[in-house]
């Protein structure tokens, strides 16, 4: 339903201008609704349409040894970001983690001063703050894809968010 305001009379009215009856799935990607292409400003990058993004990455951050070889290494390829995660979904609770703060604190000092934006995973709405001090863009992994919790506080922290769907 759009709703077209009304501003002629003392009070403001609302009067609905249209009802769409949605009868397919997916409306905010659906090609019915919205046919424009969607352009996501990464940095100095604007991908989408036809222009790719080349995110490189790790599954997790070890140490700040490991993310400047890996810097050193991929330096030459024009990356539109890099991805890795500070806070990993354990396997166990005895399993690795991940470095969190220390973790972001070391994929912004060495890749923000390069000026390659930074993407890492949120598991918990309680990190969200923490993490957007520190990167640019906030991914949803497909194992919290429906905290709704979670997407909602994502969304309001004012940065691009990926979201990972299951294959």
């Amino acid at each position: 339903m759009v709703i077209k305001q009304d501003t002629t009379g003392a009070e403001n009215q609302h009067i609905v201008e249209r009802v769409l009856q949605i009868v397919k799935p997916y409306t905010l990607a659906c090609r019915d609704f919205r046919t424009a292409d969607s352009i996501i400003p990464i940095g100095g990058s604007a991908p989408g349409g036809t222009k790719l993004a080349l995110i490189a990455g790790l599954p997790a951050v070890e140490s700040e040894e490991q993310i400047e070889a890996l810097y050193e290494r991929i330096s030459s390829a024009r990356l539109t970001a890099f991805r890795s995660a500070a806070f990993k979904p354990p396997t166990s609770p005895y399993a690795f983690q991940g470095p969190g703060k220390r973790g972001l604190e070391i994929l912004a000092r060495v890749f923000c001063r390069k000026s390659i934006p930074v993407i890492t995973e949120v598991l918990d709405p309680h990190n969200i703050e923490l993490i957007s001090e520190y990167v640019q863009i906030i991914q949803v992994g497909s194992n919290s894809i429906q905290n709704f919790d979670l997407l909602r506080e994502a969304g309001r922290v004012g940065k691009s968010v990926i979201l990972k769907g299951g294959s």
